[in-house]
This record gives structure tokens, sequence and C-alpha cells, in this order.
């Protein structure tokens, strides 16, 4: 592993024995000689170590560390890498490998960064997500625009807003370019590090290449972080937002506002009446929250956000995690539906 690279992917994998064969062998596709593959091995139980070692591929490399997260092992990644360029794949997704060697073959020798398209899959249904700007070559103010729209939030469509996601798979990265500017994932954030971290890259470059190609494909699975019950999902959102340093009030309390909302909506769907009743009181009577509910006077409020906003104005807690619970479970009664008129249509097929 001392021969330096081009190329190095780096994949964090904890418990991924159901995955990380597959994920592996997409990569393989790739056919250049001058490429590494870290397979960052964050303690795993299971055999996720021995079938990565089984792959007959000498460019996989396994690196074992006691279980840390996923920020640490992509942070262990970016230090064992001997690629001029790094980029991240999860355990659980694959790449194209034919569209993803395109993209390799259009790095330019002063790239620092270079964004291309992916494909979300959700259940049977794939869906290609959109670029934030066409494809070419950017000055600092798009960056600065596309880290805006990262912390941005579907909160304010009434607002015109224009959310990005970020993901950090989405990207290939210069290494000595991290390495100077100390950019490195958040340890001790369980929730948004990739946000955090491409918005801190995105405000410190001065240029991107934006390639519309579809080199990448991200399974969304039911358990990962953003899927499951988090019983310090409000702190961790403060967090985030103290980690973001916006200096914008107007912005500061879009997000306060959009967060508060989403743990409110989070401890709904997941607790009983009475323990969600408790951990929202907690975020309805939080003096921040109060003031970015008070400044969120957006044009053209659904009956549902205006409903909601008065009760949060109000401190109407118990109307809040009911209404919450009832609009829950119509949603998912309706989802319920749409999967058995689904499943008829298919018989009578």
């Amino acid at each position: 592993m001392d021969e330096k690279k081009f190329i190095s992917f780096i994949i964090p994998a904890y418990n991924a024995e159901q995955t990380i064969k597959r994920c592996l062998e997409s990569i393989s596709f790739i056919s250049r000689n001058d490429m590494e593959v870290l397979v960052i091995d964050d303690g795993s139980e299971d055999d996720t170590s021995k079938i990565c070692n089984n792959l007959k591929d000498s460019r996989i490399h396994i690196i074992s560390q006691k279980n840390s997260g996923v920020s640490s092992a992509r942070n262990h990644g970016i230090e064992k890498a001997k690629g001029e360029y790094i980029c991240f794949v999860d355990a659980d997704d694959v790449i194209n490998a034919e569209e993803y060697t395109e993209v390799i073959n259009q790095i330019r020798e002063d790239d620092v960064l270079i964004m291309f398209n992916y494909c979300k899959k959700s259940g049977e249904k794939i869906v290609l997500q959109e670029l934030p700007e066409s494809e070419g070559v950017y000055e600092r103010e798009v960056c600065k625009s596309i880290a805006r729209r990262m912390k941005s939030s579907y909160t304010y469509k009434r607002e015109n807003t224009n959310p990005f996601g970020a993901k950090v798979w989405q990207y290939i990265y210069k290494k000595s370019f991290l390495e100077e500017h100390n950019l490195n994932f958040q340890t001790k954030l369980p929730y948004a590090e990739d946000l955090c971290f491409c918005v801190e890259l995105l405000l410190k470059i001065d240029k991107i290449q934006i390639v519309d190609i579809c080199a990448y494909h991200n399974n969304e699975i039911e358990g990962s972080a953003s899927r499951r019950y988090r019983s310090e999902f409000w702190e961790e959102l403060q967090n985030v937002l103290n980690i973001l340093e916006i200096s914008e009030e107007h912005e500061y309390y879009q997000l306060y506002y959009s967060y508060g909302k989403s743990a409110i909506n989070h401890f709904t769907k997941y607790l009983s009446f009475n323990q969600a009743l408790q951990k929202c009181e907690n975020i309805v009577k939080n003096l921040e929250f109060k003031k970015a509910v008070s400044l969120m006077t957006f044009p053209r409020k659904t009956f549902s956000e205006k409903l909601e906003d008065f009760c949060y104005q109000r401190g109407k807690i118990i109307i809040i995690v009911l209404y919450k619970k009832l609009n829950q479970s119509v949603m998912r009664t309706g989802s319920k539906v749409k999967h058995i008129i689904k499943n008829i249509n298919n018989r009578r097929r």
C-alpha cells in the first residue's frame, strides 16, 4: 500500500455482511490499476472482513478499527488513503462502474472537488436525482450557493427555497486539499455529519466541477441513522446548528424552526402519546424555538402549517402531539391502501 495511487475508494463498514460483497464487486468492475479500495471495518461482529478477504482483487484492503462510528471510519480512511483523489462509498450502496470511470476520466489537474449525479432506490422505486447546476465548472459564488442550499430546508418551499441534499459519496475529493484545510468528519456528531462536512468544504473551495453522469446507486435502508428512533434527536439537531456556524439571523431561525418541527415529527412517530408529549414539551417551551416560530411569517401557509404554528405559539402541546399522531396514522393507512391496490392490479395482470 506504499505505492501512490490516483484514486482511493473508502468504504466504512459495520456488520455489513449482507451488502458488502455486492458493493465491492460493483467497484471491482472498474478496470483501473492505479486505484485502491479501503474497507474500514468499524468493529464488525459478523463476517464482513471474511467476505472482503475472500474477494480475489488485490486492490481491496481491509483496515480494522475498534467500533467508533462512521465519521471515525471515514477519517481513518482519509489518513490511510494513498490516492491523489479520494471518494466515499457506503457499504449498502453500489456504484455504476462504467459511469464512475467516465467521471474519473474527466478529472483535471487543478480539480479539487468533482460532483456527479446518483439514483436513489427506495423499495422498488428508483429515482434519478437533480443536480444543483447544469454540467460545467463553477467558481466560488456557486460553491457558496450550493452550501446555502444544503443548509436550507423543505419547510420553506413557500419561500421559494431550493434545497440540495448533502451526500459525501456524491463527490470526488483532492486529498491534499482536505489535509491542507484539516477537513475531517465530526466524530462526536452522530447525525448530519455529511451535512457539516460538505458545507465546510464548499465554503472553503474556489471552484467545483459538476458532471451530469449517474455514477452512484443509493439504497434507502430501514434502520439507518436517519430512519430509526433517536432519543437525543433534538439535542443532536441543535449541535448541528452550532457546528454550521450560521451568522445570518434569518437563516439561523429558519433552520431552528425546521429542526424543531423535525424533532417533534420524529418523537410523535416513534414514541407513545405520553412519551412524545414529554419530549415535545422541551422543544415547544424552548425560547429559541418560540422566537423562530414567531419569525416564520412566510406567505401562502397551508391550513396545517397555520394550525401547527398557532399551537406552538400558545404552547398547546397536547393538541400538537394528538394532531401529529392522527396525521401520521392517516398517512400510514393511505400507504397501506396504495400497496394493497398495487398488489391487486399486479395479480390481475
